[in-house]
């Protein structure tokens, strides 16, 4: 187990390493949050009330993104133990590929709804510069890619020196640093969790394999309390107040992911589409932000602006349209042998195919 992305390629079964049913689900459910998050900003934006999501959004920041990295870390071990040659090869110039590719694709959604405007020059030249200055809602593939780099550079410091500088870096940039570009801001931000992941990775996995119903409503208590806390003590810019909201988010994101996993296993049809989505992330992720983007236009344009109320709904009904929809436009495209579009072709059948299956 060594990415926190499905490939597109497929690998025969035996080479398969056992799946963790929860880690999947994870995966899914910090996906839908990420969605919905976004889904919520666009409906904003055409004119829809949904700030009533966006409370609920604002509430769930804590762990959202610190369970995807503590995710993604927790199956980066073999490229980090690695040498530089494949992680570069292999997995860096995965993501920065996918990156690149989709984050023009989303620039392009951007100006056709009008989201956004720019000369052709200006567009351009984001575009061309992505790898450097990350402008869309696919941040996260760049911030992974500079994570498994930095795991990789540091990897002989010692794991508390690791989780010390880098608990340190987002105790201040969690308290709001104001970066002009997130992607530079989360690496500080949520570099703890990706190694947090990596090095605590048997914690985790027996912190999750322990888990019962009393257990997991208890560490989700935790995290709600320490959000509350926060957030009704306005202590959000207080360095280090805001990081222990979000440390207290991945196990309880981990107790969520462990109980619906729990819930879905009593129906065999439910458990294959619960781990089968948390198994594809990657199609749904690189498409997300385009698909709701016009989701929610089209809606602008066809749909007289409803009651108040029911601005809310909006975000809430493009999710599992959206996450269809990538998983739809995904398999049309690989039918269509458009495999590059979600790997490098020059990966394909080669390191992509055989060794990003996690």
């Amino acid at each position: 187990m060594t990415a926190p992305w499905t490939s597109t390629g497929a690998r025969p079964r035996e080479e398969l390493p056992p799946r963790l049913a929860w880690a999947d689900t994870a995966r899914g459910l910090a996906l839908t949050l990420v969605v919905l998050f976004h889904a919520t900003d666009y409906s904003i934006g055409f004119g829809f009330d949904a700030y009533g999501v966006r409370e609920v959004n604002d509430a769930v920041r804590s762990l959202r993104m610190p369970l995807f990295f503590a995710v993604s870390g927790l199956f980066a071990g073999r490229w980090v133990a690695g040498g530089w040659r494949p992680l570069l090869r292999g997995k860096v110039m995965f993501l920065v590929w996918v990156f690149w590719f989709w984050e023009a694709v989303t620039t392009l959604v951007r100006l056709f709804v009008g989201w956004r405007r720019g000369t052709p020059a200006e567009v351009t030249s984001e575009i061309l510069l992505a790898p450097l200055i990350p402008r869309t809602e696919l941040w996260f593939l760049w911030t992974l890619a500079v994570f498994f780099i930095v795991a990789r550079a540091v990897r002989r410091v010692p794991v508390a020196a690791q989780i010390a500088v880098a608990g340190g870096l987002a105790a201040v940039a969690l308290a709001g640093w104001d970066a002009e570009v997130i992607a530079w801001r989360a690496v500080a931000e949520y570099l703890v969790f990706f190694l947090g992941g990596l090095h605590l990775r048997t914690a985790l996995i027996r912190f999750a394999d322990g888990l019962g119903w009393t257990t997991g409503l208890l560490a989700v208590a935790l995290w709600a309390v320490a959000v509350g806390l926060v957030r009704g003590l306005a202590l959000e810019e207080v360095p280090g107040a805001y990081l222990l909201c979000c440390v207290a988010g991945v196990p309880a994101g981990i107790a969520l992911a462990r109980g619906l996993a729990s819930l879905a296993a009593q129906d065999v049809r439910a458990a294959d589409t619960v781990r089968g989505f948390g198994a594809r992330t990657l199609p749904v992720y690189v498409a997300h932000a385009a698909l709701a983007l016009l989701v929610v236009r089209a809606v602008d344009l066809t749909v007289p602006t409803p009651p108040d109320p029911v601005g809310n709904l909006l975000p809430v009904l493009a999710v599992p349209l959206v996450v269809w929809a990538g998983l739809q436009v995904h398999d049309l495209l690989q039918r269509a042998g458009a495999r590059w579009m979600y790997e490098p072709p020059g990966l394909v059948g080669r390191v992509a195919g055989g060794r990003q299956g996690r």
